[in-house]
């Protein structure tokens, strides 16, 4: 039997999107860190920090930015996870090679490390981060062995010179009260007198280690229950949409239901007073059924092809009037003539879901339409600017209190009488926030509602 698979490895899983959007968030990161190596180098020459050589960190800076650039123009659309782990070890690798060119260990950019593993924990899942934790670790060692050796064997102090302060933490292994630092001395008394790691050297070391090892996990996690708590919060939103596509194939079947009924019901009273039946209302009756079975056909098959599509539709452009008649199209007969259209002579372009946006217009409209008499219109118009396209819809209903005005837009909430699901407005709000829009109620117990349905002519977002 197979092992059920819990929400929390579903959630650790990078879609080709999010994978492409980590490779892009690394190009900006990297114009960043392009922009502390000319600072660190600016200070050095200043004076204002440790003394390194500047000419390997400009270097850096500058290969980052070609880099960056090169990427920009042959990587569209983003790039998978491969290309993000040889970017990051292409980045400690260029990292290493500075500091072993510009003082080692000594260098206070070595602090830059602690910036590869955190990227590598936030932007990677699984093995990766604690490889390029591994790795970072090792050439931080190797600096230390490369100073043991190398770094300051060049250093050596002319006679009757005492040793720089910069380098009096070492002094003191090897000193005597009173003597001076002479010739290749220097480098033996700094690390203590052996080729090996010194204790302190060791120390710094192991405290590199540890800091990378807790910044790696701790990013880990944190990263992971970031990315669980989004997907349990789209999951919720599809439940959401999924409630919202029944209500609204609810409310369609009920007009055919209807019929149905009603004709059923004539044609067993027909039957049932005996005599000769009328054959040609019979006739007439057995075609309506047949009419309205196949409209609640056509309505499910709708439901199950716009299932999937709904609640993940991918962003269209789409014309405003398009919208519209969406709208208009899902309403009743009777309904539609009640709706009263003011739109400008221009009609915009949107970039949205299509079906969930006249969905979520519809159900407005419909809330209008429920909360007025039977004889009262509806208005819906339009305004549009450059950047935003505004949905009014004003109902001449009873209107709603502050405290019923304050709950309108929370989930399974309603007000009407035939016990609605009280998602309609909920989901509409929900809809507006991901797009980068907004929906606001305007009501007093008398005097209707007004609802404004605010988009973005350059929303993108995915329902």
């Amino acid at each position: 039997m197979t092992a059920p698979i819990s929400s929390e490895k579903i959630s650790e899983k990078a879609t080709p999107a999010a994978e492409a959007e980590n490779f892009d968030e690394l190009i900006r990161v990297r114009w960043v860190v392009a922009g502390a190596y000319l600072i660190a180098a600016s200070l050095s020459q200043l004076g204002l920090v440790a003394t390194f050589a500047p000419l390997p960190t400009l270097g850096a800076a500058a290969i980052m930015a070609v880099t960056n650039a090169a990427l920009r123009l042959r990587v569209q659309g983003g790039a998978g996870r491969a290309a993000t782990v040889l970017l990051l070890l292409f980045d400690a690798t260029l990292l290493t090679g500075v500091l072993f060119t510009s003082g080692g260990a000594s260098n206070p950019l070595t602090a830059m490390y602690l910036v590869q593993v955190g990227l590598a924990a936030l932007l990677l899942r699984g093995p990766w981060a604690w490889v390029l934790t591994a790795l970072t670790s090792a050439a931080f060692g190797l600096l230390f062995l490369y100073a043991d050796g190398d770094a300051h064997a060049g250093h050596t102090m002319p006679a009757g010179h005492d040793m720089p302060a910069g380098h009096g933490m070492h002094a003191g292994h090897d000193m005597h009260a009173g003597h001076d630092m002479h010739g290749g001395h220097a480098a033996h008394a700094a690390h203590g007198g052996g080729g090996a790691f010194s204790e302190h050297l060791q120390g710094m070391w192991l405290a590199f280690t540890l800091t990378g090892v807790l910044i790696a996990y701790f990013v880990t996690r944190v990263a992971g229950q970031l990315r669980s708590a989004q997907t349990r919060a789209m999951r919720a939103e599809r439940v959401a949409s999924l409630a919202s596509m029944a209500a609204g194939t609810s409310h369609q079947l009920g007009t055919p239901l209807a019929s149905i009924l009603l004709a059923a019901t004539e044609m067993e009273r027909s039957l049932e007073a005996g005599g000769t039946p009328d054959v040609e209302a019979l006739h007439r009756d057995a075609v309506l059924v047949r009419d309205q079975v196949r409209r609640c056909r056509t309505i499910l098959d709708v439901m199950l092809a716009e299932a999937g599509e709904m609640i993940g539709e991918a962003p269209a452009e789409v014309v405003v009037g398009t919208l519209i008649d969406d709208v208009l199209a899902g309403l009743r007969q009777d309904d539609r003539q009640r709706v009263q259209l003011s739109l400008p002579q221009t009609l915009p372009a949107l970039r949205v879901p299509p079906r969930v946006t006249s969905q979520a217009l519809q159900n407005l409209v419909q809330n209008a339409l429920d909360a007025s008499s039977q004889d009262a219109e509806v208005e819906l118009s339009v305004e549009a600017s450059e950047r935003r396209v505004v949905f009014v819809v004003t109902d001449h209903g009873v209107g709603m209190t502050p405290e019923a005005l304050s709950e309108a837009m929370e989930p399974f909430v309603s007000s009407k009488l035939d016990g609605g699901l009280g998602l309609g407005l909920f989901l509409a709000r929900a809809l507006a926030d991901r797009l980068g829009g907004a929906l606001s109620l305007t009501s007093a117990p008398g005097s209707g509602t007004v609802a404004r349905f605010e988009l973005r002519t350059d929303a993108v977002g995915a329902a």
